[in-house]
């Protein structure tokens, strides 16, 4: 994996919730932000999205627009993130460090049937 091949602006997004009791409302907030108000924060990516044997694979699983993902590292990112890329909601699926280096994070993604 070379650095140039981060080529796909992504935005990686964790859920909060605010106010108290009864009140309490959820909303999904750029990684690093506070609010959803602030501008977009972008992550490069390498998106390599399923073809082939990898999406009959995925398909059988009812995986919708399967992909795999790889970004610098980071140890914040977990299954409850999700992407947000080229208007489409992403589930977050194992991310993993693949030769534990902390140098790259590579996760699989598949669509939000309800996002």
């Amino acid at each position: 994996m070379q650095p140039g091949e981060l080529r796909t602006k992504i935005r990686i997004q964790k859920l909060i919730t605010t106010g108290t009791g009864s009140f309490k409302t959820a909303e999904w907030v750029d990684i690093d932000s506070t609010l959803s108000t602030e501008p977009a924060k972008y992550i490069m990516a390498k998106w390599d999205g399923a073809f082939g044997s990898r999406a009959y694979i995925a398909n059988s699983v009812q995986a919708q627009r399967p992909a795999n993902v790889t970004i610098r590292y980071r140890d914040d990112i977990t299954e409850q993130h999700r992407v947000v890329y080229d208007g489409i909601n992403y589930n977050i699926i194992s991310p993993h460090d693949p030769d534990q280096h902390k140098q790259w994070l590579v996760f699989d993604v598949k669509a939000m049937v309800n996002a």
